[in-house]
C-alpha cells in the first residue's frame, strides 16, 4: 500500500547555499524529488520506479502534496538529463527553465552535500545506469569536482549492451556483448558454453553486436556485476533490482565468513586522450576460464570483488598523481555502494593511499539521492546565469 500523503516526511539538509525556488526532480529509479527554501534542501523518500503511469502520477501527487503543504512553486527545475527520462515529463510549472544534470555529477555531489564538503574533490561514483555527456551509459566513474562543474578522469571500458534496458533485466545478455566483444575469436563459443539455452538469441545478439543495432556503449558497475553472476550461474534474468550484483555479493561474504582468501584477476588501465580508460576483460577472461575449469563459485566471486576494490583505488591514486595539485578527499557514491564488502574495503583502501574518504549517512548513495546532488549543481549554475546577465 502506497504511504498516506500526510505521512510523507522531507529530510532537511543545510547547505549554506540560495535554494528558494529550485526543484529537482531525481531519476526514474528510486524516484524522488527535492525543493529548496532558503539555505535548506528538503528531500522526499525514495518512490517506486517511473515505469507506469500509477507510478508516475503517485510520484506527482506526492510532490504536488509537499508543494502546497510547504507553500512551495518552483521557479527553475532541475532534471536528469538523460532525454527520455520519465521526470522529463513530469507535471511542473511551464514557465520555469529546465537545468539538465548529469546523472553521476548530481551523485557525486549528493555526497558531497551529505558530509558538507564545500571545495572540489575526486568522486568514485559506481551505479547502473546514467547517460553520459558522450551519449554512452555510464556507471564506473572517476570523477573531479563540486556542484559549479566536474571533470571526467576515468571510466570503466565500453562494451556492447546488447537490447539496451532489456539486458538489465536480463544479465545474461549483457555478458553476451563482452564476451563476444571482447574475445572475438572465442567469444561465440564462450556465450554458447554458458548460455546453451540462448544459441537462437545468441545468433541475432551476435549480429547485433557485430554491425552495433541496438546495442549502446555501456561502462558500468551495475552491469559488470550482472556479466560475473550471469557467467556463473546465478542470475541470467533478474526478479528484481540488482539481482545479480546482490547474489554476487553474497557468495563473496560466504567464502570471507570461511576465512578464504582471495587475490586480485588481472586488470589494464591505459591513457586513452585525456581520460584513464579501466580495462576489465582480463579479469572476466580469467574468471570464464575458472569457471569453465570447475572452480568455487564463491571464491571466484570474492576474488573479482577484490578486483573491483584493488582497481578502484589504484586508478585513483593513479589519478591523483596525474593530477597532483588536485586535494585527496575522496566521496564514494553510487547505488553500488550499497554493498558494504565494496564500500568499507575499498575506503580502507584509499586511506592508506593517504586520501581522506567520505560516504553517505543521511542521503541515500543509490538515486534516491540524487535530487539532492541536482539541486545544488541548479543553484550554481542560476547563480552563473545571473552574473552572466549582470542581474
Amino acid at each position: 500500500m502506497p504511504e498516506p500523503l500526510e505521512r510523507v516526511n522531507l529530510a532537511e539538509i543545510e547547505t549554506g547555499e540560495k535554494t528558494d525556488g529550485l526543484l529537482a526532480l531525481g531519476s526514474n529509479q528510486k524516484s524522488a524529488f527535492a525543493f529548496g527554501k532558503g539555505s535548506t534542501v528538503y528531500l522526499s523518500a525514495p518512490g517506486g520506479e517511473l515505469h507506469t503511469e500509477e507510478e508516475k502520477a503517485r510520484f506527482e501527487e506526492r510532490l504536488a502534496f509537499c508543494r502546497q503543504r510547504n507553500g512551495f512553486e518552483e521557479e527553475v527545475v532541475a532534471a536528469d538529463m538523460h532525454p527520455l527520462y520519465e521526470t522529463r515529463f513530469i507535471e511542473v510549472n511551464k514557465e520555469a527553465p529546465v537545468i539538465g544534470v548529469q546523472h553521476h555529477h548530481a551523485h557525486h555531489v549528493s555526497c558531497m552535500l551529505d558530509n558538507q564538503i564545500h571545495e572540489p574533490c575526486f568522486g568514485i561514483i559506481l551505479d547502473g545506469t546514467g547517460y553520459g555527456t558522450d551519449g554512452c551509459t555510464w556507471g564506473f566513474e572517476f570523477l573531479y569536482g563540486d556542484a559549479a562543474g566536474f571533470r571526467r578522469l576515468g571510466h570503466l571500458r565500453y562494451s556492447p549492451l546488447p537490447g539496451g534496458d532489456r539486458a538489465v533485466r536480463e544479465p545474461w545478455r549483457a555478458a553476451c556483448g563482452m564476451l563476444l566483444d571482447a574475445f572475438p575469436g572465442e567469444g561465440r563459443e564462450l556465450a554458447d558454453s554458458f548460455f546453451p539455452e540462448k544459441k537462437q538469441a545468441i545468433n541475432l545478439i551476435e549480429q547485433m553486436v557485430r554491425l552495433r543495432l541496438n546495442t549502446p556503449p555501456a561502462g558500468t558497475c551495475g552491469r559488470l556485476f550482472d556479466a560475473v553472476s550471469a557467467v556463473l550461474g546465478l542470475c541470467h534474468a533478474a526478479n528484481y533490482e540488482g539481482e545479480g550484483a546482490v547474489l554476487l555479493t553474497d557468495c563473496a561474504q560466504k567464502a570471507l565468513e570461511r576465512g578464504a582468501g582471495a587475490e586480485s584477476y588481472s586488470w589494464l588501465s591505459c591513457k586513452k586522450e585525456a581520460l584513464v580508460e579501466l580495462d576489465m576483460m582480463p579479469a572476466l577472461w580469467e574468471i570464464v576460464q575458472e569457471k569453465s575449469e570447475g572452480k568455487e563459485t564463491d571464491r571466484i566471486a570474492l576474488r573479482f570483488h577484490r578486483t573491483i576494490i584493488d582497481a578502484c583505488v589504484s586508478v585513483t591514486a593513479q589519478l591523483a598523481a596525474l593530477h597532483p595539485g588536485l586535494d585527496k578527499k575522496v566521496v564514494l557514491s553510487g547505488g553500488s555502494f550499497q554493498n558494504p564488502l565494496l564500500k568499507e574495503s575499498i575506503t580502507c583502501g584509499l586511506q592508506e593511499k593517504g586520501f581522506t574518504v567520505y560516504s553517505h549517512n543521511r542521503i541515500p548513495c543509490h538515486d534516491g539521492g540524487l535530487a539532492a546532488g541536482q539541486l545544488l549543481i541548479a543553484a550554481q549554475q542560476r547563480e552563473q546565469m545571473k552574473q552572466e546577465g549582470g542581474g
